[in-house]
């Protein structure tokens, strides 16, 4: 199921990648240990961040889209008609897609 999501969010349907990495986080769910003394093994562990991380990453590319969109409508007259508060949002979001830690594609 992550190789799913990592595909999708690589051809760019971050819609799906969100929805496939929630899926994929579900999974690992089942993989947690029941008894109280045991802990989630390092391996384990990681994975969850880096799903965690890529369900942020594929929610904020989503806003990116949905922003750019309305940034990019054009009016009657055949220019942008961006408002100053949808770039700033945009940029707003870019600069947090920057931020996210990202796992190299082979270690999810």
């Amino acid at each position: 199921a992550i190789r799913v999501a990592c595909s999708a969010l690589e051809r760019g349907n971050s819609k799906f990648a969100t929805a496939a990495f929630r899926g994929a986080l579900g999974q690992l769910v089942r993989y947690l240990p029941t008894g109280s003394e045991a802990g989630a093994s390092p391996a384990l562990r990681a994975r969850f961040e880096a799903v965690a991380a890529y369900i942020a990453l594929a929610a904020l590319l989503q806003d990116c889209e949905s922003l750019h969109a309305s940034a990019i409508a054009i009016g009657a007259c055949g220019v942008s008609i961006a408002s100053p508060e949808t770039v700033r949002k945009l940029c707003l979001r870019w600069a947090c897609v920057l931020r996210v830690a990202k796992a190299p594609k082979h270690t999810v």
